[in-house]
């Protein structure tokens, strides 16, 4: 199994740790931006069309683009799009998938793409908020993708997400999914 994407966000989950040490990770100073804020936000939205395209591809949904990955989010089983992703270490907990739909990116994309395309007039909405939902919304779909490469490689239809997430070591946890994953899905 590749694991190129899970070292991409190993490395973003370490940048955010450091960021920390600056700035206090919480509600109050979400609107805090920076240039760090803007290339974590660039760096981890990117890398979300990457593997939701990858996950798009994987489950056999036409399309290409954001919207594509939408659709492919939304047929995806049980509640993905409410999953909360704790950050037990600043007492935060996330939902950046929340309330998406095709034709209706969440917020963190909306804001990424105003940054990409012209951050000029727009470089406030690269803060600690969209660069979180960010970040979560990239270990979700991270989480999803080498799920499908797991039932790939077992040939199987169907296992449990868990049996997925035991190879993905390295993480500090500062961004957890829900212990449910972890045990069955």
């Amino acid at each position: 199994m590749n694991l190129v994407h899970w070292r991409h966000y190993l490395s973003l989950e370490r940048e955010f740790l450091e960021i920390s040490q600056y700035i206090e990770i919480c509600e109050e100073n979400f609107h805090v931006h920076s240039v760090k804020f803007s290339h974590l936000l660039m760096a981890s939205a990117s890398e979300f069309e990457t593997v939701g395209g990858m996950v798009r591809d994987k489950s056999g949904v036409n399309g290409t683009g954001i919207n594509s990955i939408l659709d492919t989010i939304d047929r995806i089983e049980g509640s993905f799009k409410a999953t909360e992703i704790d950050i037990p270490l600043h007492q935060l907990k996330l939902k950046p998938l929340e309330g998406c739909a095709p034709q209706t990116p969440p917020s963190w994309w909306t804001s990424y793409n105003k940054v990409k395309h012209h951050r000029t007039t727009h470089f406030k909405e690269a803060n600690l908020q969209n660069s979180l939902m960010s970040v979560c919304a990239l270990l979700m779909i991270l989480a999803k993708y080498y799920h499908l490469e797991k039932m790939e490689e077992l040939q199987k239809s169907q296992i449990a997400i868990s049996s997925a997430l035991s190879n993905l070591k390295g993480s500090i946890d500062l961004f957890q999914l829900p212990n449910a994953w972890y045990h069955e899905w």
